[in-house]
């Protein structure tokens, strides 16, 4: 995964702000931790950038397209009553997108953090990874929520 794709599936949009969320510089702990533990990783076997990379890649893109289109419509209240159908319809693709996405993402974590419970209990490495981890599979999750929410709400 480039730095640019991780900067982007780890902005604020996805991992939001507050210290229940990765610090300021999102983008740049995963990057950290895997070349920090990357004998550990190696040795296991475990590689994110199969698996954990590409999910990340696509939740950023849906994540910003729901967002999009959700302010656009939020903004415009005119475009809302308008042509409702069709933003409708676009907030429930998008969010139903996001949903699927989302799940992913949480999914690959959950396997991810499956292979790190295999590392030594006093491995630093299974400590960090494991917040990381957590963290993006509960927003994973949280997104997941949000996205279902959406399109079901938007639906009727």
């Amino acid at each position: 995964m480039s730095a640019k794709a991780i900067s982007i599936a780890m902005s604020g949009g996805l991992f939001g702000t507050g210290s229940q969320h990765l610090p300021a510089n999102r983008g740049e702990v995963l990057q950290k931790a895997k070349a920090r533990y990357a004998p550990e990783l190696a040795a296991r076997e475990i590689d994110f950038s199969k698996g954990l990379g590409p999910a990340l890649d696509k939740w950023a893109v849906s994540y910003k397209a729901f967002n999009k289109t959700v302010n656009a419509v939020a903004k415009k209240k005119a475009l809302w009553t308008s042509i409702q159908p069709l933003a409708r319809a676009k907030i429930k693709t998008e969010a139903k997108t996001l949903q699927t996405d989302a799940a992913a993402v949480a999914k690959v974590a959950g396997k991810y953090l499956t292979a790190i419970d295999a590392l030594d209990k006093d491995d630093p490495a299974k400590a960090d990874l494991t917040t990381i981890l957590t963290k993006i599979s509960d927003r994973a999750n949280s997104h997941e929520r949000r996205a279902a929410k959406a399109a079901g709400a938007r639906a009727n």
